[in-house]
């Protein structure tokens, strides 16, 4: 089991949207086609093709975003999705498979399920140390460092407590 970082985006503008469905969206632009079609080398290509003006690293990033919200990230993994409106976190666990929606407006129609555990857990809460990984610019990322993943697991059997 994984925890992974997911933001609503850039302002948390869909925060709701993804706490009132019960999923996490890749709201990336320009990104509507179905993420299981492609390897991860063609998936690369395809970036490159869509985005010419951008560089090497900006390709890479992305890819890695795009790359783990279609095939990284599994039923059973913790998603921490950090409240841009509060100081909070909302915590859930992803309980379906990738999904591709082609009638869906572009920003939604790459989604996951997810049972939000608990939702509003205070920012102070955690330590100091996850606050910063959950700070980190990404949309989409692994969480791994100091152990998070059991630190989390141990949070979520103490109700939401360090």
């Amino acid at each position: 089991m994984a925890l992974w970082l997911i933001r609503a985006g850039k302002h948390g503008e869909n925060e709701n949207k993804f706490l009132e469905e019960g999923r996490i969206y890749l709201t990336f632009q320009g990104v509507k086609f179905d993420l299981r079609e492609f390897s991860k080398p063609q998936l690369r290509e395809k970036l490159e093709e869509l985005f010419p003006a951008y560089s090497e690293h900006k390709i890479s990033n992305k890819l890695g975003q795009i790359w783990a919200f279609g095939h990284a990230i599994e039923p059973g993994d913790w998603i921490a999705l950090p409240s841009k409106h509060k100081a909070a976190i909302h915590m859930g666990k992803v309980t379906g498979d990738y999904e591709f929606d082609p009638q869906a407006d572009e920003l939604f129609s790459h989604s996951r399920t997810v049972d939000w555990v608990k939702t509003d857990v205070p920012r102070s809460n955690f330590s100091q140390d996850l606050l910063y990984s959950f700070g980190a610019f990404l949309t989409v990322c692994r969480i791994q460092r100091n152990d998070a993943e059991a630190r989390i697991n141990a949070m979520a059997a103490s109700n939401w407590t360090a």
